[in-house]
């Protein structure tokens, strides 16, 4: 990892490092209230920031501090993915800004994202106190830990703040950014960790913005893509002349992160394997099934991967 890495400010929701020349990560902090991991680079005579996360008063913490360090306004925001925890604070911006999309990565936000952020405002406040008696009465902490991620959810969408802005710019093929201060390229990968996901690769400062690509010491989220499409694009990732990897959640990464990340869908899509050749499809999976140096990791995602991969046999 790039040693001129550093901390410079730590805000209610993120801690913000500055990674490159004009480059800042957004990394969320320990209370997980900002939904996700950001960033933002300075082009020089525009700004860049990329994903919005879910907290819309985190989304505001985002775009006040890339502006104080930028001296100017956003230009441009680049939705990474579909998933919410990803785009709701595309809402805090006005028309003078863009958001950046691919085609379909727009379609979802406009078509899934939009009705199940509809069903939730729909819901009113009082689902909230549901959810919590629920997290109170959970009968072990993975229950709870689910609820306290649908409370996150919910809660972020029910402010009176938040609006699904879908995106207005899309991205062409081959698409680079260009400025008074250096150039990034976008590049996108269809079926990995969602129907499309794309990130932000600067060769120049040997840095890269992943998206939900890459998880640090997190159990990642594999049932909206092809796992075998997603260990192809952390191949990719491996390829670039990279050494600061930003990941959509969890700490600032390397190359052993992302092989890492490999060996665990490998693992996983292995089990599966295994329990489908075994005639043993109703098999429940836990921790124990995995490498050990998996098992500290963050691990609401594992059932719902394991279930995710059954059920491909199953169907």
């Amino acid at each position: 990892m790039n040693n001129g890495i550093k901390l410079i400010r730590e805000t209610k929701y993120f801690n913000l490092f500055e990674v490159g020349r004009k480059v800042y990560a957004a990394i969320e902090n320990k209370s997980r209230a900002a939904g996700s991991n950001a960033g933002f680079v300075d082009m020089g005579s525009y700004t860049v920031v990329f994903d919005s996360l879910l907290n819309m008063e985190a989304a505001a913490d985002l775009k006040q501090v890339a502006e104080e360090l930028t001296g100017k306004p956003i230009s441009l925001v680049v939705n990474s993915h579909y998933h919410m925890d990803h785009i709701l604070g595309n809402g805090i911006y006005d028309s003078s800004t863009r958001i950046l999309s691919t085609e379909i990565i727009k379609e979802k936000i406009a078509a899934e994202g939009k009705k199940s952020f509809d069903e939730i405002k729909g819901l009113g406040l009082g689902v909230l106190q549901e959810i919590e008696e629920g997290i109170k009465n959970a009968a072990n902490e993975h229950e709870a830990e689910q609820l306290k991620n649908d409370h996150k959810y919910v809660s972020s969408i029910l402010k009176e703040s938040a609006v699904l802005r879908v995106p207005d710019m899309i991205l062409q093929e081959g698409m680079a950014l260009y400025g008074d201060k250096g150039s990034a390229r976008l590049i996108s990968f269809t079926m990995a960790h969602s129907p499309e996901d794309m990130i932000l690769y600067l060769p120049e400062q040997k840095l890269c913005f992943t998206g939900d690509l890459l998880f640090n010491k997190m159990h990642p989220w594999i049932g909206t893509g092809l796992p075998k499409n997603y260990i192809k694009a952390l191949e990719y990732l491996l390829e670039l002349e990279a050494e600061t990897y930003i990941p959509g959640h969890g700490d600032l990464s390397t190359k052993e992160d992302i092989k890492l990340q490999v060996q665990y869908i490998n693992e996983l899509l292995a089990l599966a394997d295994k329990a489908r050749q075994d005639g043993n499809m109703e098999r429940r999976f836990t921790l124990d099934d995995i490498s050990e140096v998996f098992r500290s990791w963050d691990s609401l995602c594992f059932s719902w991967n394991m279930d995710f991969l059954m059920k491909r046999y199953n169907e």
